[in-house]
């Protein structure tokens, strides 16, 4: 075709907008409507938004990606780069979520920026227990997000988590179910593995819950009080006071079941466990953390927290394997420090000062490190190098905050006055 003095005419569409312009509008777009509609306008659009470095530029571009607004704050893996572990292969720059990632910053940021006041948030508080609430855990069944709560009154509570945020029923009628004398002591931790949930306590035992029936389906008694549990691949990891990690397999009934391993990786007791598919990384109040391979059965790394004006120990810590496992975890300290810490290498990236008091509970997923302290705060930072603040809570520095958990974008802290603080999209 052309025009009437003979120049040809050049036929605009869609798929004829160079990338780099495209590049350049796709960062004023929202990326889940960048997922979810404009992927879909044609094969072009899909092929471009299919590209991960798509998404990397994009980030970079909002949010920078080197100094302190590196992310993720821990470096890459080349992808021509021979990987030294099993799990490396998710650590490289072309299969690192990048558009996940994205999609998740962005929400962090909508929920939170603007908390209190943010239409987008629902925030409910349930007098669940009339002890300190010392552990919580959000968890899917049947595609309904569930919530349990352990206590020091030594009752577990569960909770639909949808009920509560959609508002359409009174919280009561959101508990589902009160498990009274779950234990005979305190309740320190939660984890979730073949289908069924795993508890710990003071009083020595770990007991599966049948989530059909609410009933106990099995005991597994230790010589120690057992301060937390770990799951992965259909084993558990416990960590007790009398030093020692136990590691058993889930799937086995816990009333016959024996040890899969045991052993004493501190020389104090364990107050954190994290366990993956080859690794329990444990924290002890020694102020150690130590990377132990199930394979050979042997400590393969450690570090000591830096010290300071008095001793210094790994209060809690965020390493879990999820849907997506990531090169780095967190680790809270008794003085208020946070420590990013590289996986693979298993060393101290950057320590921050982010609470006044001992920080309780640490998670962390690809939009944000969540925080909270015995000084009453809860804090959401982004989750690059600098962990700027996005958001917080203060709920008083009278009131201790033990636990918190995340899942999707729910959030979930229990206190000390036996008080659950959920937090959640309006559906």
């Amino acid at each position: 075709m052309e025009a009437e003095h003979g120049e040809p005419v050049v036929e605009l569409n869609l798929d004829t907008i160079p990338v780099e312009v495209l590049l350049q509008i796709f960062n004023y777009v929202d990326a889940t409507d960048l997922l979810r509609r404009v992927a879909l306008v044609s094969k072009y659009f899909h092929n471009i938004l299919s590209n991960s470095m798509t998404w990397k530029i994009k980030q970079e571009k909002r949010w920078g990606g080197s100094g302190d607004r590196k992310y993720p704050p821990v470096d890459l893996f080349a992808d021509d780069t021979e990987q030294p572990e099993y799990y490396a292969s998710n650590f490289t720059n072309s299969s690192f979520p990048w558009a996940r990632a994205c999609v998740k910053r962005e929400e962090q940021i909508k929920l939170w920026a603007t908390n209190p006041s943010n239409p987008r948030m629902v925030h409910k508080s349930m007098n669940s227990h009339i002890g300190c609430i010392d552990s919580v855990y959000l968890f899917m069944r049947n595609d309904k997000m569930l919530l349990a709560c352990g206590s020091r009154d030594r009752n577990v509570s569960i909770w639909s988590v949808d009920d509560l945020l959609s508002g359409d029923k009174p919280i009561s009628d959101a508990k589902l179910k009160h498990l009274t004398a779950a234990h005979e002591g305190w309740i320190w931790d939660f984890s979730m593995s073949s289908n069924s949930l795993f508890s710990c306590s003071w009083d020595t035992s770990v007991k599966n819950w049948d989530l059909e029936t609410y009933t106990c389906k099995g005991v597994y008694k230790t010589k120690s009080a057992l301060l937390s549990i770990s799951s992965s691949n259909d084993l558990l990891a416990i960590g007790a006071f009398n030093r020692k990690v136990t590691v058993l397999d889930a799937r086995e009934s816990l009333n016959n079941t024996k040890p899969i391993h045991v052993y004493s990786p501190h020389t104090k007791s364990i107050l954190s466990v994290g366990l993956d598919s080859n690794y329990v990384i444990s924290c002890g109040e020694d102020g150690s953390c130590v990377k132990h391979d199930l394979r050979s059965k042997s400590t393969v790394s450690s570090f000591k927290l830096p010290k300071s004006e008095k001793p210094v120990y790994p209060t809690c810590m965020s390493f879990r394997e999820t849907t997506i496992n990531l090169p780095y975890f967190y680790v809270g300290d008794n003085v208020g420090g946070v420590h990013l810490v590289d996986l693979l290498k298993f060393e101290i990236v950057r320590s921050s000062k982010l609470h006044n008091a001992p920080v309780r509970g640490v998670f962390h997923n690809l939009g944000s490190v969540v925080s909270c302290s015995k000084d009453g705060k809860l804090q959401i930072r982004d989750p690059s190098l600098a962990l700027n603040e996005i958001g917080s809570v203060d709920v008083g520095d009278k009131i201790d905050l033990p636990c918190v958990h995340s899942l999707n974008n729910a959030l979930v802290c229990g206190d000390g006055d036996g008080v659950v603080r959920v937090w959640g999209e309006n559906p």
